[in-house]
């Protein structure tokens, strides 16, 4: 039943969403040109087994650029700037259909000061088309929480990555 459930609050995101504009910036930030990550599952897993992450109703992957992948691995308290990190949102745990794709990108000291200079997009699955980039409000509300280490849980998923012996 919490399945049925999970995969119906998913499905109807996923509507809510599909109808909204196809880009749709911050009022603070807004791209001069379109940013791709296209080939982004080329980049790094860092979990074997797939994560369930209530934050984003739905499964999770972690995928990470050599910088993130480093910081990950060794918990630091600040992500080097250019560290990149993509979260496909999976309907189930099969990971047979991508939701969308979550990305963080660490920038310049005075992108965003007051929230650790992150910059958040949410993309297709092929990470060609934003739907949403820059400041986004839930994403920051979100990461406050974990302000201490960065605005990552790096804690809570190195610590369930570690088990599946990356």
């Amino acid at each position: 039943m919490r399945t049925y459930l999970l995969l119906l609050l998913i499905l109807l995101t996923f509507i809510a969403c599909s109808s909204a504009p196809t880009k749709k910036y911050d009022t603070e930030y807004e791209a001069s040109e379109e940013i791709s990550y296209e080939g982004w599952e080329q980049q790094t897993r860092l979990n074997k087994d797939v994560l369930d992450s209530a934050s984003h109703n739905a499964y999770i992957d972690i995928y990470a650029n050599d910088l993130g992948v480093n910081a990950y691995l060794k918990r630091v308290n600040k992500f080097p700037v250019g560290s990149e990190l993509f979260k496909p949102l999976y309907a189930d745990k099969k990971r047979k259909n991508i939701v969308r794709l979550v990305i963080m990108v660490k920038k310049e000291a005075g992108y965003d000061s007051e929230h650790g200079d992150w910059w958040y997009g949410v993309y297709d699955k092929t990470g060609k088309e934003a739907w949403y980039q820059g400041r986004i409000h839930s994403c920051i509300k979100c990461h406050t929480i974990a302000k201490e280490s960065d605005y990552l849980f790096t804690d809570s998923v190195m610590d369930d990555i570690e088990m599946q012996d990356f």
